[in-house]
């Protein structure tokens, strides 16, 4: 899998980059499927493409769809889910200064 579409870029380049958290590691068996499902999850938003009123999809959720996919496929146990409940989220306020 690469990396926002582009082979030689990596996550610690992005200046969002906040770190890593290893959730679980999917046998080789599961992995094209683990790519799949990957790729048919609807992708982050832009902050600049969402119109106002309406949720922006960020790359939390992204990853929060895809390990909720992965269990209900039992590519991934449960506890891979409880995981995402323990790192801390970027919260990105509106205009108006709340959430």
């Amino acid at each position: 899998m690469t990396y926002g579409r582009v082979v030689s870029a990596t996550p610690e380049n992005d200046l969002g980059f906040r770190g890593r958290v290893e959730l679980c590691t999917i046998p080789n068996e599961k992995l094209e499927e683990f790519e799949i499902t990957a790729r048919r999850t609807t992708l982050p938003s832009s902050p600049m493409r969402v119109p106002k009123g309406y949720h922006r999809r960020d790359c939390q959720d992204w990853v929060a769809d895809v390990v909720q996919t992965l269990v209900i496929k039992k590519i991934v146990p449960a506890e891979v889910a409880d995981k995402l409940d323990g790192i801390p989220k970027m919260i990105l306020l509106d205009e108006t200064g709340s959430s």
